[in-house]
């Protein structure tokens, strides 16, 4: 991971921060209780599930908008990137936050948080979440979030 966009609710389509700095992405992703796992850390053991997604055509150069039907919630769990480039959204009461992540990253996320994955224009991407019990892998639609105002950053 190289980039955290950090927006405020109140304004979604302009970040206030962009960092790339790797203490300070830890530090404001500590913030919202997620951690960034160092490559040599072990594995975390229980069920998993592995998800894909495609980007567009890079070539179409569509205007970037999330669909409500992209955005869930799920349980605590760690997810590992095993390939392509995606970005990760993810929503709490003050901000959204905009994590570029790439093949080999891996990190925990707490229960409850509004969020949803963005692959790269014309990129495959691929993750695997494992989680202690089976249902923190479900992913549940979220009816409406602010998520789906957010013009993302393309990183």
């Amino acid at each position: 991971m190289s980039i955290l966009a950090v927006y405020g609710v109140e304004d979604l389509q302009c970040p206030r921060r962009v960092l790339t700095h790797r203490q300070d992405i830890e530090t404001e992703l500590a913030a919202m209780g997620i951690t960034l796992l160092p490559a040599e850390a072990p594995a975390m053991v229980g069920a998993q599930r592995k998800h894909e997604c495609h980007g567009a055509p890079a070539y179409e150069q569509p205007e970037e908008r999330i669909d409500g039907a992209q955005v869930f919630v799920c349980g605590a769990l760690e997810r590992r990137i095993e390939r392509g480039r995606v970005r990760l959204c993810l929503l709490n009461a003050s901000s959204v936050l905009l994590i570029a992540l790439r093949a080999g990253d891996r990190l925990t996320l707490p229960a409850g948080l509004s969020q949803c994955m963005l692959p790269t224009p014309g990129d495959t991407c691929s993750w695997v979440d494992t989680a202690a019990v089976e249902s923190a892998l479900a992913y549940q639609p979220v009816p409406q979030s602010a998520l789906v105002m957010l013009a993302p950053l393309e990183v």
